[in-house]
């Protein structure tokens, strides 16, 4: 503080001059270059509660921008000082410090880039930059053994996925043939399935009663055509007896199947099949529709074979129920009565059914046990020929004759 200034109400103010201030700063200027002026009004002055003055205080500044002149001034040579010290003492141990730090850098920037984990950095001395070193080199001793062991599980895993995939790849190609087996197999048994069931629906339709051949040999074309592989694409003719049984669709191209029906040994007939349109020209049947046709063929011969056969025999029957003779149809190794027409049943008593239980030996005392029904089956071979039966025909039951039926009948 430099100067104190008392005012009063009214007259002029009265100053007062600290010890070692000069009165010069009370006329000049408040700011002055050499020195900063601060003036401040304080409290008033009272006395009875009444103001009857007021304090004001004028400070200089001055020393204290002369002490921080000189503490800047003493800074800056210090920091000149410190920076120069350090640039000769950091050039001196560049070598010791930046140097291996800096090829550890470079070190690592290969094996960053490159990924060898093979190269090693080097250190100088005994300080913690060469323990450093060491450490990283350490380091990189562990990666490699790790790439290393790395490398071989993948190497053995490549060589195992490699095995896997060629033997994934033999398993599908036998999974490929076996579908393809498959494939062939189911419809190689679909065709059977068609077939046996052309069998199947033929051999119920001749089991129905009263069933003409005309009518069997009508469904056996279209069951023959069902059969094929291409049912759409085949007509089918059977021609019997000078008739020809045929398909709907039929139509005679260069595409065909031939095959007789034969019944004893002689042709009765024939099946003819034709493809309307055929997709393999060089074969344009299976060999399985060839072995249908020919099968086909027999059973048909042996169907008419029946069929003829059975017309016979209701012929013979409806002979034997109207003659006058009594007719008896025995077996030759016991005399049981196999068959008897009704005459015999008229003159002898007895019905059908009582006589088809009984033997030889029970209605002729001339034969009354097994070796002398022998005997005279033997007195009825001395001509030769094989008795497969015997007719016994008489006119009355007191007066009764046999003679042999030939094999043929």
């Amino acid at each position: 503080v430099t100067r104190i200034r008392i005012r009063r109400p009214e007259g002029e103010p009265r100053y007062y001059v600290l010890p070692g201030s000069s009165m010069e700063c009370f006329v000049r200027p408040r700011i002055h270059r050499a020195y900063m002026i601060v003036e401040s009004e304080l409290d008033a002055i009272l006395l009875d509660q009444e103001a009857v003055g007021w304090i004001c205080l004028r400070a200089d500044l001055a020393q204290m921008r002369a002490l921080f002149h000189r503490t800047v001034v003493v800074f800056q040579v210090v920091l000149f000082i410190a920076a120069l010290t350090a640039y000769l003492v950091g050039g001196k141990l560049q070598k010791v410090i930046s140097q291996p730090i800096l090829s550890l850098a470079e070190v690592a920037k290969v094996v960053s880039e490159k990924k060898d984990y093979s190269v090693r950095a080097v250190g100088h001395g005994d300080d913690e930059v060469k323990l450093l070193v060491d450490s990283f080199n350490e380091m990189l001793e562990q990666i490699q053994q790790r790439d290393a062991v790395l490398v071989n599980a993948n190497e053995r895993l490549e060589e195992r996925v490699r095995e896997r995939t060629e033997e994934l790849t033999s398993i599908n190609l036998k999974l490929a043939e076996e579908i393809a087996e498959r494939s062939s197999a189911q419809r190689r048994l679909q065709r059977h399935v068609r077939q046996l069931n052309c069998f199947y629906s033929l051999s119920k339709l001749v089991e129905m009663p009263d069933v003409s051949l005309d009518r069997i040999l009508q469904e056996a074309a279209s069951l023959i055509r069902n059969a094929y592989q291409d049912p759409e694409n085949t007509c089918v003719r059977i021609t019997f007896g000078g008739l020809s049984y045929q398909t709907e669709n039929f139509k005679r191209t260069e595409f065909s199947q031939y095959v007789d029906i034969h019944i004893r040994g002689e042709k009765a007939g024939c099946i003819e099949t034709y493809l309307i349109v055929a997709k393999d020209k060089a074969s344009p049947f299976l060999e399985e529709e060839h072995n249908l046709l020919n099968a086909m063929a027999e059973y048909l011969g042996r169907i008419a074979e029946r069929n003829q056969t059975q017309e016979k025999l209701q012929l013979f029957r409806s002979l034997i129920d109207h003659s006058n003779d009594c007719i008896f149809v025995a077996e030759p190794e016991w005399g049981r009565f196999l068959d008897v027409n009704d005459r015999a049943c008229e003159l002898l008593g007895y019905s059908r059914e009582q006589l088809l239980t009984m033997t030889f030996k029970d209605i002729d005392d001339s034969a009354p046990d097994k070796d002398s029904w022998h005997k005279l089956l033997d007195e009825l071979e001395k001509s030769g020929e094989s008795i497969h039966c015997l007719l016994y025909t008489s006119p009355s039951p007191r007066d009764l004759s046999t003679s042999r039926m030939p094999s043929s009948a």
